[in-house]
């Protein structure tokens, strides 16, 4: 990345964050001196964001190397097609091609690209630790996200993540007296404690909560969802309460039933180290997300009521950060409306919840309004392919993923303040 700024007269930097683990900043200034006010008075900065880490991927499950970004039949394969390695070239790309352009900037455009997104955020939290300063005249800031939907084969919206729900990872350890597996302990084997204890979990059904961009969400595409009734959308905290037969319907579907209540997933299990041996400890990690505005605190203290177990301790795997949201009265947010007008007339734009995690809950609380919006058109199966194997793009997703992309930050770029 930095090689390839440098060579368009683009100023880069690289910053490492730990042995062998670096970021990247690269800054387009604005063509308008700073100081000026009035309308054509400069803005603070636009952020492009991207994480150049990807997960892990076993080769003998892809059809192609994974890491070999071979083109194949109209697709780009390779780990990072989907999460975001294109996301972060075309970000690169547009700031070189504005600045081959000369376009006129309001704005000064940021890239970063952070190490270790999919391993605790390292990079991004590094970063502002210690370089507060490049986030001080932020204001507005791009990232993955949400993306164009495809459902049965037609546009259904452009979906921006103004928010995501709270990661709220939690380690369970039972307690309990070893001993030969040979004479069972019963209540005293700690596996049999934590299953009791998870067989609650399983069954605890989180109460709903219908938050205002959700309730936006579905009212503004009450007609394209066959299953259920527009009219109940279009009023979905009443039609929830009141209404048995739609909240069955509309909690069948998990996705939906993740944009309203709290979640929990049981992902990791460890009991005895052999067949024959009863341990002292066994342990599970849940993976809880939860609704912006909603407390650490209190659903763990809910958690522990439910297990209501004295010999079952929770404890937090990484610090509970609280949801903030980005506002929709914005020039960005504005600029990704405008481009879905020129591009794909009649498909609404939405703001969406992210049942999943981004960079953009670290930037909220620092005042920037972060979004995550990635100008590809993609349905559920495409989408799925993000961690799995054989990930890959449509190559006319980053063809015209690229034009989307330039045509929103131009805008937001060049934006200037109202009289």
């Amino acid at each position: 990345f930095k090689q390839l700024f440098e060579a368009h007269g683009i100023p880069a930097v690289i910053h490492e964050v730990a042995p062998g683990r670096a970021n990247v900043v690269a800054r387009l200034s604005a063509s308008i001196p700073p100081g000026r006010t009035g309308q054509a008075g400069r803005r603070r900065a636009l952020l492009l964001f991207n994480h150049m880490d990807v997960v892990t991927a076993e080769a003998s499950r892809w059809s192609v190397p994974p890491f070999s970004a071979e083109i194949r039949e109209g697709y780009l394969y390779g780990r990072g097609a989907l999460d975001m390695k294109t996301t972060g070239l075309l970000q690169a790309l547009v700031m070189i091609r504005l600045k081959e352009e000369r376009a006129p900037l309001a704005r000064d455009l940021i890239f970063l690209g952070t190490a270790d997104e999919e391993a605790g955020n390292t990079g991004m939290s590094w970063m502002i630790e210690h370089h507060p300063e490049l986030f001080a005249d932020v204001e507005l800031a791009l990232t993955e996200g949400d993306n164009i939907r495809i459902e049965r084969g037609t546009l259904q919206a452009w979906g921006i993540d103004v928010a995501e729900k709270v990661t709220a990872w939690m380690k369970l350890t039972a307690y309990g007296r070893a001993g030969h597996a040979s004479v069972p302990t019963g209540e005293d084997n700690p596996v049999v404690r934590l299953v009791r204890a998870l067989e609650r979990v399983s069954r605890y059904e989180t109460p709903l909560k219908v938050l205002p961009s959700v309730a936006a969400y579905y009212a503004a595409l009450a007609d394209r969802f066959p299953d259920l009734p527009p009219a109940k959308l279009r009023n979905l905290e009443a039609s929830l309460r009141d209404d048995a037969d739609f909240r069955a319907r509309f909690l069948s579907d998990p996705d939906r039933a993740s944009t309203v209540r709290n979640t929990i997933s049981i992902t990791v299990l460890q009991g005895g180290p052999q067949t024959n041996v009863i341990p002292s400890t066994a342990m599970a990690h849940l993976d809880c997300r939860l609704l912006p505005s909603e407390d650490p605190a209190v659903f763990t203290d809910a958690i522990r009521r439910l297990i209501a177990d004295p010999n079952i301790a929770i404890e937090p795997i990484l610090e509970a950060r609280e949801a903030s949201t980005s506002g929709t009265d914005t020039a960005l947010y504005r600029a990704i409306q405008s481009a879905a007008r020129r591009f794909n007339p009649g498909v609404p734009v939405v703001p969406t919840i992210l049942s999943s995690w981004t960079e953009s809950s670290l930037l909220r609380p620092l005042g920037v309004q972060s979004y995550g919006f990635e100008p590809y058109a993609l349905d559920e199966q495409e989408v799925s392919l993000s961690h799995s194997d054989d990930e890959r793009i449509s190559i006319e997703n980053v063809r015209t993923g690229f034009e989307i992309l330039y045509a929103v930050v131009r805008e937001a770029a060049a934006s200037l303040p109202s009289p």
